[in-house]
């Protein structure tokens, strides 16, 4: 019980002190469940150029999660880094769970002339008396209700670390005749996992979603405009310590015709903050982006092309995004960069339909690079 009320700090001995290679590194962790920061990482040490490009640099600083002791590689840990003085403090997008490990990365080798290995630290979190509580879905993604005929991917959240290897087992698609669609979701060699374990990417047949192939014309969609469907997920889903969900849980969906428009960031609605506060940047899309990539695919930096630490949140069912920066807003122009990888329900990216007809040349020509948008916070009032 002590252990869970601990903020443990480890330091590293050794690896240099002043200059512009900064000072001794000290990383620290807070491992208190009732904390509002629980799972936070510390880093301080670093220099002034170090911190200024720690929020973009994730060859710089790298949070991991591990079920072992066995130092982990990528992906790293989903989460923000942002400046506090001259602390960079890690917040994970999921608090993390008992029986983990958390590896802290810190690799200056980017430093001119300095080839020394990156050091990490480990950090167990001990198991707690909610343990014996079941697992449950937290979220599903798209979570609205009224979604494309091709619609080509989901996302399910879950509490714990889950076992892998079983989705296709427990998450089945219901027609409104009680049908089940036992085709639906691509079945893969290696579930998509994000690194804890926590969320997966569950795909639609793209076979079956892309018109003109093979298996669109023989099987047809898994939704068809117009009808209504139950997506259904087992309670016997297990997680990582074999325990099953504590609920069944199902979803009903209305069907809506094809979208075959990608995004657009030249008509998205921006509602501008005002300088010198940390008020959020709020971006109105006009319609459901894909829940995951919108929210690291697009990024805030300043005139000068340097990224602006904050935290990023999607709204109203993933039609808004806002973000709230670390530090305050200062005056001039900034530049809101949107990949062009970003994708809406449907796969479609800027410029570059997923879905259309076999042979055919899709419209438009597609960015070749991040897409950006000017933009000046506004003026305090008088």
């Amino acid at each position: 019980m002590a252990l869970r009320r601990l903020a443990v700090v480890l330091w590293l001995v050794g690896c240099g002190t002043g200059g512009e290679t900064g000072g001794t590194i000290d990383v620290t962790a807070t491992l208190e469940r009732a904390a509002a920061d629980f799972g936070a990482i510390r880093v301080t040490g670093l220099s002034a150029d170090e911190v200024q490009r720690a929020a973009s640099d994730t060859a710089l600083l790298s949070v991991f999660a591990a079920s072992d002791s066995v130092q982990p590689g990528s992906p790293a840990l989903s989460g923000t880094w942002r400046r506090s003085g001259d602390t960079m403090v890690f917040a994970p997008r999921f608090p993390p769970s008992s029986g983990v490990a958390l590896w802290v990365r810190v690799n200056r080798a980017r430093r001119g002339g300095d080839d020394a290995p990156a050091k990490w630290w480990k950090f167990d979190l001990p198991a707690t008396a909610d343990d014996s509580a079941p697992s449950r879905l937290v979220a599903i993604h798209p979570a609205n209700d009224t979604l494309p005929e091709n619609l080509l991917r989901w996302y399910f959240e879950f509490s714990r670390p889950m076992r892998p290897g079983q989705a296709l087992a427990h998450v089945r698609l219901l027609n409104d005749r009680g049908e089940e669609d036992r085709t639906a979701f691509l079945d893969t060699s290696e579930e998509l996992w994000d690194p804890e374990g926590r969320r997966l990417t569950l795909l639609f047949d793209p076979g079956r979603v892309k018109r003109g192939i093979r298996t669109n014309l023989e099987q047809g969609r898994p939704l068809e405009a117009g009808r209504s469907y139950r997506l259904v997920v087992d309670p016997a889903w297990q997680d990582m310590s074999g325990r099953g969900l504590g609920a069944a849980f199902e979803k009903n969906i209305v069907v809506a015709p094809a979208d075959h428009e990608g995004p657009d960031p030249a008509s998205w609605r921006l509602l501008l903050p005002v300088v010198g506060t940390t008020d959020p940047l709020a971006i109105s899309f006009g319609e459901v982006l894909d829940h995951a990539l919108a929210s690291r695919l697009i990024i805030v930096l300043d005139d000068r092309g340097h990224s602006i630490p904050g935290r990023v949140e999607l709204r109203n069912g993933d039609r808004e995004w806002t973000f709230a920066p670390g530090v305050r807003w200062a005056p001039g122009r900034h530049q809101l960069h949107v990949s062009p990888e970003l994708e809406d329900l449907a796969g479609n990216r800027p410029g570059r339909p997923f879905d259309h007809e076999a042979g055919a040349t899709p419209g438009g020509s597609p960015p070749s690079g991040p897409i950006v948008r000017w933009f000046e916070p506004r003026p305090p009032a008088p």
